[in-house]
C-alpha cells in the first residue's frame, strides 16, 4: 500500500478533524509511518513492550465530570433505573440547597446593612458628642485641647465618610 492510500484510508476510516489529518499528512510526507492498525503495531513491538503497552490499555479508564448543582441527563436515567424517584429527589435536593443558599445570603446581606446603619449611628453619636465636648473644653478656656479634639474628629470623619477608607488596624487580613 503506497503513502497515498494510507491517508485516504485513514481521512475515510476515521473520525479525525481536519487538523488531525494535516497533521498526519505533514509526518507521512516526512517519511514517518503511521499505522491505524493497533494489531500490526503490537506485533511489531518486542514481548517487554506489548506487555508494558497492554497494561497501560487495561488502566485506562473513562471518567467524567460535571459542575452545578444536577448531574447531566444521563446519570439521572443511571439513578433513576437504580432507583425508583431518585431522580426527583435530586431535584428536590438542589432545590432545597438553592433556597438554602439565596437565605444565607439575603441574611448576610441583610445584617451587613443593618450592621452598616447601627455604625453611622455610633458615628453620628460620638461626633455629637467630641462636638460637645470641644465646645465644653474651649468655652472653659482649654483652647488647645479643644482644639486637638476638635481637629481629630474632623480629620476621623474625612477619612471616614469622604474618603471612605478603614484604617489600617480594622482591616482583616486578606490572604
Amino acid at each position: 500500500m503506497n503513502q497515498d492510500n494510507k491517508i485516504g484510508e485513514k481521512e475515510a476510516s476515521s473520525d479525525l478533524s481536519r487538523q488531525e489529518q494535516e497533521v498526519l499528512k505533514d509526518l507521512e510526507s516526512e517519511g514517518v509511518e503511521i499505522s491505524t492498525d493497533v494489531t500490526k503495531v503490537l506485533e511489531s513491538l518486542t514481548e517487554e513492550q506489548r506487555k508494558v503497552i497492554v497494561r497501560a490499555l487495561y488502566a485506562v479508564e473513562e471518567s467524567s465530570s460535571f459542575r452545578g448543582p444536577l448531574p447531566p441527563p444521563e446519570m439521572l436515567k443511571g439513578y433513576e433505573s437504580v432507583l425508583k424517584g431518585a431522580s426527583e429527589r435530586i431535584f428536590a435536593m438542589a432545590e432545597k440547597q438553592q433556597e438554602h443558599r439565596m437565605h444565607i445570603e439575603k441574611t448576610i446581606v441583610d445584617r451587613q446593612t443593618e450592621q452598616s446603619g447601627n455604625g453611622q449611628i455610633w458615628g453620628g453619636a460620638l461626633t455629637v458628642l467630641f462636638g460637645m465636648i470641644t465646645c465644653f473644653l474651649g468655652y472653659t478656656g482649654h483652647d488647645g485641647l479643644a482644639g486637638t479634639i476638635g481637629t481629630t474628629t474632623i480629620i476621623s470623619l474625612v477619612i471616614v465618610f469622604v474618603l471612605r477608607k478603614v484604617p489600617e488596624g480594622n482591616k482583616k487580613k486578606k490572604r
